[in-house]
């Protein structure tokens, strides 16, 4: 069963993720609510309540999440782009055009390809693109779900 995560969770772990620390640090510092690394890495005023509170009411749900992945609840495309900034370093505009409605020629690994697809919600849709890459990356497209298939999510 894949566990679900909602959008600020997702981001807040992902950044946590992107500023070095392993999910073990991740798991042991926040059951113990000790986010003094977390606020010095990201800035006193990052909010942590959504993970805090997920961990709190599923803590098991969070573990696995940690280790096996996960998947969104929902996201918006300004999530999709603060996602792919925070694990990728990937910023519409520099390395990807910049859309309101849908996403182009993001190049990313396989691998990357393969977590992006297994953690978008159901209302957008990872397209491969048919674009040369350099071997094991791939340009890829995020597309709302009504974009594509005649409409329908």
């Amino acid at each position: 069963m894949t566990i679900k995560l909602n959008q600020p969770t997702a981001l807040r772990l992902e950044q946590i993720r992107a500023k070095g620390f392993s999910d073990e640090d991740i798991l042991a510092k926040l059951k113990a609510e000790d986010l003094t690394a977390f606020q010095n890495a990201l800035g006193e005023d990052v909010d942590f309540t959504s993970i805090l509170d997920f961990l709190r009411a599923n803590p098991d749900d969070f573990e696995k999440a940690l280790t096996d992945g996960y998947e969104l609840t929902f996201i918006s495309i300004f999530g999709i782009k603060n996602l792919l900034a925070a694990r990728y370093n990937l910023v519409a505009g520099r390395d990807y055009p910049d859309s309101d409605e849908s996403l182009e020629d993001i190049l990313l690994t396989l691998d990357g390809v393969a977590w992006l697809k297994s953690t978008l919600s159901k209302n957008f849709r990872v397209l491969d693109l048919e674009k040369s890459a350099e071997p094991g990356f791939a340009f890829v497209a995020v597309k709302h779900a009504t974009q594509i298939n005649g409409g329908v999510l």
